[in-house]
């Protein structure tokens, strides 16, 4: 009886043991389950979405970079939480080898990992992607706020108006002015280019083309403003230089006409001088006589 007592106390307490080491195993299989069904349904609806909405078509890049960093350190937490659910699949397979369930849900956790890891790539792209496009979209604002403030100055230069000349000097200090004009649009154009060049560069969506359309329009407006001012007095200088050309042929005539007046001799007919002078003396012959018969 005492045998008995001993042997049944013994398997009483190896069936307490393993009451408690199941039910510690189930808790722990529990909880394991819990954490990779949250997982997958993360991996599987969460996720997805969160990316959808990192390339949605109206974000701005600085928003697009926003979402996809949040999105990457998700994904960070729940690669660490993959780690945690591999160690505890391989503890739960070593602790029970002959449960196939134990091994399908490590299998399972590899799966997942898997889909995490590509998903967490793709995330990696976007975001190299995205860094790129906020680099550019950077770049493109700057350009753009540089060339804006010249063409609202241009603008207003254009509405005032050329002046009217009063010398040809100043007509002349005009063109070069007009010609300086000129090279600036053309400049200006180039900055342009190069701004539009950088929103084409941009993989998202932005309103970058609408601005550069919105620019450029201005700037056509000015370029050919300065064109017409370049051209008008253009014209207006050569005819001033030429009309200043004539001017000075013609007073060039005039003065080589009055040097050859100045320069040319008088001369007096000496044979009239003797007549005049024998007639002067007949009067004054003639006067004497007169005075001498009346006294």
């Amino acid at each position: 009886v005492t045998e008995i007592e001993r042997r049944l106390h013994i398997t009483l307490e190896t069936v307490q043991e393993r009451v408690v080491y199941l039910e510690q195993f189930n808790a722990r299989w529990t909880r394991f389950q819990s954490r990779l069904d949250e997982l997958q349904d993360w991996t599987q609806h969460s996720a997805p979405g969160l990316l959808e909405q990192v390339q949605a078509a109206d974000l701005t890049p600085e928003e697009r970079v926003k979402r996809s960093q949040v999105l990457q350190g998700q994904l960070a937490e729940k690669v660490a939480v993959l780690d945690v659910l591999s160690q505890e699949a391989r503890g739960l397979v070593q602790d029970d080898a002959d449960n196939v369930e134990a091994e399908q849900l490590r299998l399972e956790v590899e799966r997942l990992r898997s889909s995490v890891l590509a998903l967490n790539h793709a995330v990696d792209n976007q975001i190299s992607s995205v860094g790129r496009d906020l680099v550019n979209w950077q770049e493109y604002k700057s350009g753009l706020q540089e060339i804006k403030p010249w063409v609202e100055q241009a603008e207003v230069k254009v509405t005032m108006g050329m002046p009217k000349p009063v010398s040809l000097q100043e007509a002349q200090q005009l063109l070069d002015s007009a010609r300086d004009f000129e090279q600036q649009c053309e400049g200006q154009l180039t900055k342009l280019q190069g701004v539009a060049a950088l929103g084409q560069q941009i993989t998202c969506r932005t309103n970058a083309a609408d601005e550069v359309d919105a620019v450029h329009s201005r700037w056509t407006a000015v370029h050919d403003q300065a064109l017409q001012w370049g051209t008008r007095l253009e014209k207006l200088v050569g005819t001033w230089q030429e009309f200043d050309g004539q001017a000075r042929g013609v007073d060039e005539w005039l003065q080589k006409g009055q040097r050859a007046i100045d320069e040319t001799p008088v001369h007096i007919n000496t044979t009239s001088v003797s007549k005049l002078e024998k007639e002067m003396a007949r009067l004054k012959v003639g006067n004497i006589s007169r005075h001498s018969s009346r006294c």
